[in-house]
């Protein structure tokens, strides 16, 4: 969403050769309602490449290509990008400044997730968060990862341990 992807065409003849010579402009256009863009890229040999932008999210957008009297359409799938662990940490820490430390933890949690499990940082920060609440058993859980995803780091098992 709202990344560019290439789109790349081919003009063919009614026998399936390549037509060099085809010129005409091309039009995008999809069915968000996004106004008709006419691409300003040219033909080189009988082949359009140009980027396109999608802005909302969605499944089976209709993406329609005109160029002169021809026209093909295809259904994309435009997907929000997954959060990533640095995405969901400043959520946490947003949250912190809110006092919220349960809903900080999940936070925490989903970025520790989304790094594999493989980041002791993290691991340490919720652990940390379940000391201030008082819940021992579980900052141990989360101390003990860290500290067996620092030792495999420490061995040059390709996992991350920050300082």
């Amino acid at each position: 969403m709202n990344q560019p992807f290439t789109v790349t065409l081919q003009a063919v003849d009614r026998w399936g050769a390549v037509d060099t010579t085809f010129q005409e402009r091309v039009f995008f256009e999809c069915i968000l309602g996004v106004i008709p863009v006419a691409s300003s890229r040219l033909w080189n040999d009988g082949v359009f490449s140009d980027s396109v932008v999608i802005p909302k999210p969605g499944r089976k957008i209709l993406l329609r290509i005109r160029a002169g009297g021809l026209s093909v359409a295809r259904h994309v799938d435009v997907f929000l990008p997954k959060p990533v662990a640095q995405d969901w940490e400043r959520k946490a820490e947003r949250l912190l400044r809110a006092r919220k430390i349960p809903e900080a933890i999940a936070a925490l949690e989903k970025a520790s997730r989304a790094a594999r499990y493989e980041d002791a940082e993290i691991e340490r920060k919720i652990a940390r968060l379940y000391l201030r609440l008082e819940k021992f058993d579980q900052a141990r859980i989360h101390y003990e990862k860290a500290l067996a995803i620092s030792l495999r780091s420490a061995r040059g098992q390709g996992t991350t341990a920050r300082p």
